[in-house]
């Protein structure tokens, strides 16, 4: 890093939340399951090379947990998980990417067995399936295809965009979605 660059503001921030609830590098490399090196990088905002670290969303995830695993209010922690994260996902910009245009209604498929306001959700090896009920049909259009796909969107993007939606959600005062 030259005299010149500032640090990104994810650095900022993750080394302003580690130092506010008193973790050394390594502690909360090991409370977020990463490398204490990856942390220092983070921190540091850029790698060997000089090229800029932005942590994915997963990994500001894994971050998020780890500060607030070490928080001595044990009834705040989910709280505190979700305020640091959303303050990351700004932080890195990631918001910046949602598209600003409506895109065009979509109904759903006249073949489709499925309801408007119903989708079924692939299940995993330890859950049963899961029904999504959309209250307003009118986010079918929004949904679906997201929720077509899902299974092949790599963990990360999975992980920004459930990252994008806690943060709008906790933004606008509803609590968190957990």
């Amino acid at each position: 890093m030259s005299e010149s660059q500032e640090r990104p503001r994810t650095a900022l921030v993750v080394e302003r939340w580690r130092k506010k609830i008193g973790l050394s590098k390594q502690r909360l490399a090991d409370l977020a399951d990463v490398s204490a090196t990856y942390v220092r990088t983070i921190e540091a905002g850029f790698d060997h090379q000089g090229r800029e670290v932005v942590p994915s969303a997963a990994i500001m995830q894994k971050l998020a947990r780890g500060l607030a695993q070490a928080h001595a209010d044990e009834a705040r922690r989910t709280e505190l998980e979700s305020a640091i994260y959303a303050e990351m996902m700004d932080a890195a910009g990631y918001l910046d990417r949602i598209p600003v245009e409506e895109p065009a209604p979509k109904e759903p498929p006249a073949s489709s067995p499925i309801a408007p306001s119903e989708t079924p959700i692939p299940s995993t090896p330890h859950q049963g399936p899961v029904t999504v009920t959309l209250r307003d049909p009118r986010l079918w259009r929004h949904a679906a295809d997201l929720l077509d796909s899902w299974e092949s969107l790599h963990d990360d993007d999975q992980a920004l965009l459930l990252g994008i939606i806690e943060f709008v959600h906790t933004r606008h005062g509803r609590g968190t979605t957990r």
